[in-house]
């Protein structure tokens, strides 16, 4: 399993996937982020793994936007997959 996601994907972005895993199993829900925390994460985003929404703030009368990120159903199935040693588990990922 971590052959076939350290394949895919560097180092960095499996630290991101973890931790976001790690939050939503505490209880996190809402793992926020400004547009410079966002750009770690855009391989995982393209490949369906982490969904965004954006939401803004309001800060010196100008709206600031903010990103929350969530693992997606893929990005879920994945950590399960990882979890229990199951490659043929995996989801299929679709780049772009």
């Amino acid at each position: 399993m971590l052959q076939q996601l350290n394949a895919a994907y560097d180092r960095n972005a499996i630290n991101l996937l973890l931790m976001l895993a790690k939050l939503e199993d505490a209880g996190w829900k809402k793992f926020e982020v400004t547009g410079d925390g966002l750009l770690p994460f855009s391989p995982l985003i393209a490949s369906n793994l982490v969904k965004v929404s954006i939401f803004y703030r309001a800060a010196f009368d100008v709206a600031i936007p903010y990103y929350q990120l969530t693992l997606s159903d893929n990005g879920q199935a994945t950590m399960k997959a990882w979890q229990e040693g199951d490659a043929a588990a995996l989801p299929a990922t679709e780049v772009g």
